[in-house]
């Protein structure tokens, strides 16, 4: 039950807030006259102010919500089947696992393979972690390899540190750095 009423709150949070978003759309579109020079400089203004307040980001996490929400209400539904019938409850664990397995897949491969096209805004996220995280690899081995002193005995870790470093200096350069985006 807590799973499917988090899901319920979980998906109509979304409804609501894509209804919000929408009348904040339409407030941007409407009520624009006078000269093109001054209307040009009201939607100027009122894309600036919608890039400030971060609707893009608000609206990009709509579809994050809902797929959220279908998680939530799967897992209290195999909830649910594991207590009443078990051949049932396979049978849609068999299913909900083929999804969470796709979404997994779709979600992944644009972050191995810079030229998929399959570019969510979890796929964006996890390759701002993953991108920071190989940052923080190649610096820490970069510092580990000026602090140790072959001297001591510990080539092997020294070596290992600066093939480290390499690949993930590497990594970060075949990326560019930059985040995914169609631009």
């Amino acid at each position: 039950n807590i799973l499917w009423f988090s899901s319920l709150v979980t998906s109509l949070s979304s409804a609501s807030i894509g209804i919000l978003a929408k009348q904040w759309l339409q407030e941007y579109s409407g009520g624009l006259s006078g000269t093109s020079r001054q209307i040009a400089r009201l939607r100027q203004r009122r894309l600036n102010s919608l890039i400030k307040w971060g609707v893009g980001t608000i609206v990009a996490l709509l579809p994050v919500l809902l797929q959220t929400a279908l998680y939530l209400f799967l897992a209290g539904l195999l909830l649910l089947l594991w207590n009443l019938h078990h051949a049932v409850f396979i049978v849609v664990l068999v299913l909900v696992g083929a999804l969470f397995l796709f979404s997994a897949i779709v979600t992944l491969l644009p972050v191995v393979a810079n030229t998929c096209c399959y570019i969510s805004p979890q796929t964006v996220v996890l390759y701002r972690i993953l991108g920071n995280t190989r940052y923080a690899i190649h610096r820490s081995s970069v510092w580990l390899l000026g602090v140790l002193d072959p001297q001591d005995g510990f080539l092997w870790v020294k070596r290992l540190l600066s093939r480290i470093a390499k690949i993930s200096r590497n990594v970060r350069r075949r990326s560019g750095g930059n985040v995914l985006t169609w631009r």
